[in-house]
């Protein structure tokens, strides 16, 4: 029989785990034991616990059980089929996830929640992004801000840039600035433009930029926002 010990680090360490994480230590435990249906109540309850855990058991199995609520909410284990009995099985979702690295692929690809997105970011950047290319994905981001606020506004092609957004956000005679707002805010908008076409989009034009996952859906989040503004204008 599998033994907790290994697929589980010790109880102190399991305890302080991202329920993610804890919850992929779990999935492995559970094919290790290679039966055929799962059961939340047995397998929370087994004496294999109480022998992994010591005195530290009863809170342990709280987080066990969050672990357990982890890998049904995300779909990784689901009711078996005409089951009204409590048992489970494992999806097809879970035949993706084997190791720490598809476990940080799969968090990353949820940071993009269907919907969540502009069509074209959805269409576009997100693949991008879940190949792992996160700085063409962020450029590729800011480029369609560019090229929106460009058709937005009417703006000819020869402009482009900071200076481009800069026109068309300009708080005086910009097509796309916001007559309703006071001067400081229709000029603080222009400069939000700017700099992230400027700090953002610019930089990866010239040289390659290094970027980790989680700047990168900062950033694709932020591009999102900016072509929701663009939307709104008449």
């Amino acid at each position: 029989m599998a033994s907790p010990n290994d697929h589980f680090p010790a109880v102190e360490e399991a305890l302080l785990l991202p329920v993610e994480e804890l919850g992929l230590c779990l999935l492995d435990f559970l094919r290790a034991m290679q039966e055929q249906f799962l059961n939340v109540g047995n397998s929370t309850g087994a004496r294999y616990w109480q022998e992994y855990a010591g005195p530290k058991h009863e809170e342990f199995v709280v987080a066990l059980s969050e672990a357990w609520a982890w890998l049904i909410r995300e779909g990784i284990v689901v009711p078996r089929p005409g089951d009204h009995g409590g048992f489970m099985v494992f999806s097809r979702r879970a035949e993706s996830i084997k190791s720490k690295p598809d476990l940080d692929a799969y968090r990353m690809a949820r940071a993009f929640p269907a919907g969540c997105l502009e069509v074209v970011l959805e269409s576009k950047v997100r693949p991008i992004f879940l190949r792992g290319d996160y700085d063409v994905a962020v450029f590729q981001a800011f480029k369609e801000v560019e090229v929106r606020v460009r058709d937005k506004a009417k703006l000819p092609a020869a402009c482009l840039g900071a200076d481009l957004v800069r026109t068309a956000f300009n708080p005086k005679s910009g097509p796309l600035t916001d007559a309703g707002l006071v001067d400081s805010e229709r000029e603080a908008i222009s400069h939000l433009f700017a700099g992230a076409i400027g700090a953002v989009k610019n930089p990866g034009s010239h040289r390659k930029v290094t970027m980790g996952a989680q700047e990168a859906v900062d950033l694709i989040h932020f591009a999102n926002h900016l072509l929701r503004i663009v939307a709104s204008r008449p």
